[in-house]
């Protein structure tokens, strides 16, 4: 009787856990949401506490999992070694201890089935979030960028344009992974609509996002009888955005034209932003100034020399240049090593023969790499957007019976 009753209460919180921590993922990107998050959130992290106690839960660390909480380390020893402890402190308690949570409990919990409906569910919120961008297109809202301007999300075209390309991939892996012709269709019509959005959100890193991402599955389906699967979108794709283009709003068609222009020179980032930062990196290389962006605008790490020009928003503008200058070497050499082992061993469980463990590893591969690498030189990505997608990642790669 005891045993029948343990198994009900386990199966309870399973299900507390897992369908907690896909409501916090849901309202993940949003502006508006932040008690239902914080509800799915403390929700699934206390039922996970309960069945690690009573130890029905495995916890145990391999290196992608270690390398994010060197990286957490890094972040405490910054605070510790800050020119404002009490502000850094301040800092790492909003911005840390969430993302630690629902790494934690995504990668010790979720199994392969379970990661899927994870993904779909951030393929639901998506199209809400590209519904939304096309609303703020079409009105005008936006100066005729495709990005959003209401209550539950106001980004801007290089927020927006980061969201897209971090969506897009798992619109991909629904595409490859469905069989039925009007699934496969569907898919495919979000597949479209994600690098359409992208693209015309003018934002140059979300541009360089998608490429990244169709580079990478366009190697994984480098063989023949895939090929065509990822042809047909592609040049429907093509056609879409020529016959499209001539139309365009004149912003959005001049923004877009002067990519080449911006990708070659960087000034407005190098002379407000990166040059100030790369002084004062050099006086404190190791551990940085401290953790918190209050660090940023404290005028001490810029004396005698460049100041940044504080009333621009967007931070340093580089998720490298940012940690760097917080957390010093210690801090980005942490950062690069999630991500490197992150690739490495996705990359390994490309050679698997199971289709959607091998089809979530390519996802979560090239979101590594498109929204965390590329992105990440021209844009500072919070860790709350890193940590979900490490602990699929670290859930995918580390747990052996998936």
């Amino acid at each position: 009787m005891k045993s029948e009753y343990k198994k009900q209460v386990v199966r309870f919180l399973s299900i507390a856990v897992e369908y907690g921590a896909c409501l916090y993922i849901f309202f993940w990107l949003f502006d508006k949401g932040e008690g239902l998050r914080n509800v799915g959130l403390y929700g699934a992290f206390t039922a996970w506490l309960i069945l690690a106690f009573f130890k029905e839960i495995k916890v145990s660390f391999h290196a992608v999992s270690l390398a994010f909480f060197l990286f957490i380390f890094s972040c405490i020893l910054s605070s510790l070694f800050s020119i404002d402890v009490e502000s850094s402190f301040m800092a790492l308690k909003s911005d840390v201890l969430k993302p630690v949570m629902i790494f934690l409990v995504i990668s010790t919990f979720f199994d392969l089935r379970m990661l899927m409906r994870l993904g779909k569910v951030i393929c639901f919120f998506g199209i809400i979030i590209l519904a939304m961008g096309l609303e703020g297109f079409l009105s005008g809202r936006t100066d005729f960028y495709y990005t959003s301007a209401n209550i539950f999300l106001n980004a801007d075209k290089n927020k927006f344009g980061f969201f897209a390309g971090l969506i897009f991939p798992f619109f991909l892996l629904f595409f490859a992974s469905s069989e039925k012709v009007r699934t496969k269709a569907s898919w495919g019509f979000t597949v479209i609509w994600g690098i359409v959005a992208a693209f015309f959100s003018a934002s140059r890193s979300a541009m360089g996002n998608i490429l990244a991402v169709i580079g990478c599955w366009a190697v994984f389906f480098s063989k023949r009888e895939h090929r065509r699967k990822l042809a047909i979108p592609m040049l429907a794709l093509l056609i879409i955005l020529s016959l499209s283009f001539p139309i365009l709003p004149s912003p959005l068609r001049n923004s877009i034209l002067s990519v080449p222009q911006h990708l070659t020179t960087f000034t407005y980032r190098i002379d407000y932003f990166w040059f100030p930062a790369f002084q004062a990196i050099q006086k404190r290389p190791v551990i940085g100034w401290g953790y918190g962006n209050n660090i940023y605008r404290d005028p001490r790490p810029f004396e005698n020399g460049k100041k940044p020009n504080w009333k621009l928003t967007g931070g340093l503008h580089s998720t490298f240049i940012k940690i760097l200058f917080h957390q010093g070497i210690v801090g980005l050499a942490s950062y690069l090593l999630l991500l490197i082992l992150s690739l490495v061993h996705l990359f390994r469980i490309l050679r698997d023969k199971t289709d959607e463990r091998r089809l979530l590893a390519a996802t979560l591969f090239s979101i590594i790499l498109g929204s965390f690498i590329v992105n990440s030189f021209l844009l500072s990505i919070p860790l709350e957007r890193l940590a979900p997608i490490a602990g699929m990642s670290a859930a995918l790669v580390e747990r052996k019976t998936l």
